[in-house]
């Protein structure tokens, strides 16, 4: 192996590792969604059992919590993207999150396998550079 394709391939190896952290970040911010969507789930299905002017906390974000008393029990206002709102059934509600919980996890798991395959090319890229190595020594 000569000096130009040990540095071919130490540039394909950090851009290798480059790619994968941007990968990992990926993972993460669905991850953070996906706990979003669920805290969203279980204040809701609190919400459904609740009595008529029961009164609880609603989570706001970051940690930031109103007490409020139930109006209109089963009724939720939730986002369907661009802006959107629509009024609905708690129920319809929560099976709109499961499902983008679903989403979000199968994305993450398709994500995680590509990380693997990187990893393993990750890998074989710095055998081969550390043979690389070896052998420029040896000459």
């Amino acid at each position: 192996m000569n000096e130009e394709e040990l540095k071919e391939l130490l540039y394909l190896l950090e851009l290798r590792k480059n790619q994968l952290s941007s990968l990992a970040k990926q993972v993460e911010l669905l991850e953070f969604s996906a706990n979003e969507n669920l805290t969203a789930k279980e204040t809701l299905m609190n919400y459904r059992n609740a009595n008529e002017n029961d009164e609880f906390l609603v989570p706001v974000g970051a940690e930031v919590f109103i007490p409020m008393k139930m109006k209109k029990k089963n009724r939720s206002v939730a986002s369907v993207g661009a802006g959107v709102v629509i009024e609905g059934d708690i129920d319809d509600t929560v099976t709109r999150i499961d499902n983008r919980i679903k989403m979000l996890d199968n994305a993450s798991k398709r994500i995680v396998e590509s990380m693997e395959k990187m990893q393993n090319e990750i890998n074989t890229l710095s055998e081969k550079v550390e043979k690389g190595y070896s052998e420029m020594k040896h000459v």
